[in-house]
């Protein structure tokens, strides 16, 4: 079964620039050891424009899943996220979505 486009790319914020907006951020984060996991959780989950939590296992313990409406916003939730585990933290970017 072939991969279909669930929703739209991302749209340029900037018809001159071409650049593609963003559609979501994900953040892989490496928590200290034996971090409490329930209140991690409640952490990122409250920070504004985080749509999703995930346990992982694994060197990333948690994977969230965030929807930036801005630029500003995406560097707004990196920053809070970022220091809340002193920078062990990747960062991916989706420009587009695609579901079977």
């Amino acid at each position: 079964m072939a991969a279909q486009q669930d929703g739209e790319v991302g749209k340029s914020n900037n018809k001159d620039a071409g650049a593609i907006r963003p559609l979501c951020r994900f953040y892989l984060i490496n928590p200290q050891r034996d971090a409490p996991v329930n209140s991690t959780v409640k952490k990122l989950i409250g920070i504004h424009e985080v749509d999703e939590v995930y346990v992982t296992e694994g060197p990333h313990g948690f994977i969230v899943k965030a929807s930036p409406s801005s630029a500003v916003s995406s560097r707004r939730i990196t920053t809070s996220i970022v220091r809340q585990f002193n920078g062990q933290v990747g960062v991916m970017t989706g420009y587009a979505r695609y579901r079977k």
